[in-house]
């Protein structure tokens, strides 16, 4: 197992259309429902959809017919030549994470609040989506491609952007099923007050949990903590075929973070100021570059990524904080940043 911030882009959609697909299964070139987006040349089947899901595949004259699911394929196969594996990492099993945003508080300019868009198995789940995330979601994937949202508090650097994400959803020509939205009770209620009820009562479904609590959204185990915040704030620990991301929401300082960051792949934890806290009357309710750094190495986290960093905050100093304490692998959370655990 290993972390890579490297990935083709662009993958996920036509991932998502492949996964239904089993063992002779018979796909027709641009069949209905599986719409790669490539047109192939004549005389050769363009065979990306097996780069991205992983299948063994003959391909002739009335189509490409699923022998079994493998790993990544040859780029490119003549007609009635089956393709076999070649050894890569099969992307539809990775888990990958994708930055909409960073910055804390309120976004600085051609930046985002937190957010973050996890995938795994074709599952696209966003985490905490802040201030102006959502144009930085529509760069790579449509409103209607999020299967759920996680958000781990209620301040609107976090959650502000699921009000467009909704309307962008319910007011398209096909409405998609209802957007399950999972959050601590009442932590959405002031956002989702902003429209008149009945314009987005189709688009969601609030499901509400307790931090504490173990639950699944899609594909991905969460186990939640309760960490010190000015509101109710969940520490959330995410689970996908033994790759685990911690993410520490808005937290001060707590040993609750390094149980919960134990042996994870990715610690993706606030760090709003790199040594001290502005205000010390604030200081049990935020984070530091350098605490983050003590809480991944006290969790051993193969990887640091730094997070809601106060705006005009200088990246590189937060990081020489951080890099005092923990020697692992670190990186600041910026918009299109991704990062696989495979």
């Amino acid at each position: 197992m290993g972390v890579s911030v490297t990935q083709p882009a662009g993958l996920g959609r036509v991932a998502e259309q492949c996964l239904h697909h089993r063992e002779g299964d018979q796909l027709g070139i641009g069949e209905p429902g599986l719409d790669t987006g490539l047109r192939p040349p004549r005389g050769q089947v363009r065979c990306l959809l097996q780069q991205v899901v992983g299948l063994d595949i003959e391909c002739g004259r009335e189509g490409v017919h699923v022998i079994r699911h493998t790993m990544i394929m040859d780029t490119f196969a003549s007609p009635s030549r089956t393709t076999r594996a070649r050894g890569l990492c099969d992307y539809a099993r990775l888990v990958k994470i994708t930055v909409l945003g960073g910055c804390g508080a309120w976004p600085a300019a051609g930046q985002a609040c937190s957010g973050y868009l996890v995938e795994h198995e074709g599952f696209r789940l966003v985490l905490d989506p802040g201030y102006a995330t959502l144009p930085q979601l529509l760069k790579d994937t449509a409103a209607e491609q999020v299967d759920a949202v996680l958000i781990s508090h209620g301040h609107p650097d976090h959650c502000a952007d699921l009000n467009p994400l909704l309307r962008a959803r319910a007011s398209g020509e096909a409405p998609p099923p209802a957007l399950p939205v999972h959050t601590l009770p009442g932590a959405v209620d002031a956002v989702l007050a902003l429209d008149d009820p009945r314009m987005l009562a189709d688009a969601y479904t609030l499901r509400e949990f307790t931090a504490g609590h173990r639950f699944e959204v899609g594909p991905f185990q969460v186990d939640t903590w309760a960490l010190p915040h000015f509101v109710p704030n969940a520490g959330m620990r995410l689970t996908a075929d033994g790759r685990v991301l911690a993410y520490t929401g808005d937290t001060g300082p707590s040993p609750d973070i390094a149980t919960m960051a134990r042996d994870s792949d990715v610690l993706l934890a606030e760090a709003t100021f790199p040594d001290h806290v502005l205000h010390a009357q604030h200081a049990p309710y935020l984070s530091t570059a350098r605490q983050a750094g003590e809480h991944a190495a006290k969790a051993d986290a193969r990887r640091l990524v730094l997070t809601h960093l106060w705006p005009g905050t200088d990246p590189s100093t937060a990081r020489a904080a951080a890099q005092r304490v923990y020697s692992a692998d670190l990186d600041i959370a910026t918009p299109g940043m991704t990062i696989d655990l495979g």
